[in-house]
């Protein structure tokens, strides 16, 4: 696959960077990208492939890259790991410095002809830091599946799955990142979206199931950005 970018050129790649995003009530790991391939067969009826990175690692950043821009939409999943400690990452098969370089990696190459990416969880932390902006440890993390988040851009509030001890801190966040999302318990970021290009983010699940499922519409507004993608590759010359 790796050196055959073209295959995945109507397909979602979904970056895992963590074996699971938290734990089930009978102790199992839950993997959020079954899910994301889920809502990418029954939203957009696309395939997906997925990138297990935490079992698979980075052996060549720049051929990935090149794999990654050539499919039609980028999601960069949650994870358990914590980006405040690198040796969370221990057990995985890539480490915290070469998730931030990957993800600066998709914002470096954001041109008109690269694929859109959503950021999730742990994905949304990662872009963050790959922004340059800082985290801080919260008071009370976020832990369960009735969290009120308020939507900055339409003023609706959406209830949410959430799963974290740490956030963005929006006071840390460039000119070129507009927030647009906070927690209605404490006012800490949830969401982020580039001004300029197709790139955004959110701290909360929207992908998760059972639910809640107030921020699906998510996935359409995704989904929408990797169609005009699509289209312009198309018409490329």
């Amino acid at each position: 696959l790796l050196n055959n970018a073209n295959m995945i050129k109507n397909a979602i790649s979904i970056i895992e960077p963590s074996d699971h995003v938290g734990e089930n009530n009978e102790g199992e790991g839950v993997r959020a990208s079954s899910n994301i391939a889920y809502i990418c067969r029954i939203i957009a009826d696309c395939d997906s492939v997925l990138f297990p990175l935490w079992d698979s690692g980075i052996s060549d950043m720049n051929n990935l890259m090149e794999v990654l821009q050539n499919s039609r939409a980028i999601v960069v999943e949650g994870g358990h790991p914590s980006v405040s400690d690198p040796s969370t990452f221990d057990n995985s098969k890539v480490s915290l410095k070469e998730l931030l370089l990957l993800c600066e990696k998709i914002l470096l190459s954001r041109i008109q002809k690269s694929s859109p990416a959503i950021f999730i969880c742990l994905g949304h932390q990662l872009l963050g830091l790959a922004l340059g902006a800082k985290t801080q440890k919260m008071n009370h993390g976020h832990h369960g599946a009735n969290h009120p988040v308020l939507n900055l851009c339409t003023g609706k509030v959406e209830i949410t799955s959430m799963n974290h001890g740490f956030a963005i801190d929006n006071r840390s966040l460039p000119e070129c990142i507009l927030e647009t999302h906070v927690s209605l318990f404490d006012r800490s970021n949830c969401g982020i979206k580039h001004r300029y290009r197709d790139i955004f983010s959110v701290q909360y699940h929207p992908e998760a199931s059972p639910g809640p499922h107030d921020s699906l519409h998510l996935f359409s507004k995704f989904f929408q950005m990797a169609i005009k993608h699509k289209d312009y590759k198309k018409n490329e010359l």
